[in-house]
């Protein structure tokens, strides 16, 4: 079996790689350290909102979404951990938040429906 060397995506440094995963074997150790925090926390604290989890276990944000979407953490157990794709708003699930997914599915009025046309004319001198 051939092993490729890799540089971790989280400090850097070279390691032999093993596993199919972007992270040196230090770094897969802490992450998984961070994550039975964030599992334990909720655990105690269901519900609980990705700012609060980062908050009380000192795990970044970023890393507690990453986990929620790649579907690591239940999406029970976390309150809205997303963000709508296209206003912001905080979502507890899919992409897009329930006003937005409204406003697209919204009937258009008669005016809308009409194609545009518009014709480009030659300027003579």
């Amino acid at each position: 079996m051939l092993h490729n060397h890799k540089k971790c995506v989280s400090c850097g440094k070279m390691f032999l790689e093993i596993r199919k995963s972007d992270l040196c074997p230090e770094c897969l150790s802490k992450e998984a350290g961070s994550f039975q925090k964030v599992k334990d926390y909720l655990y105690d604290y269901p519900g609980s909102t990705a700012s609060d989890i980062a908050k009380f276990t000192g795990v970044a944000e970023t890393l507690i979404v990453k986990w929620y979407e790649d579907g690591r953490l239940e999406k029970s157990s976390i309150k809205a951990v997303a963000k709508c794709k296209i206003c912001g708003r905080p979502i507890t699930g899919g992409e897009v938040c329930k006003n937005c997914l409204d406003e697209m599915n919204k009937p258009m009025n008669k005016d809308e429906r009409k194609p545009q046309m518009y014709i480009a004319t030659k300027h003579e001198k």
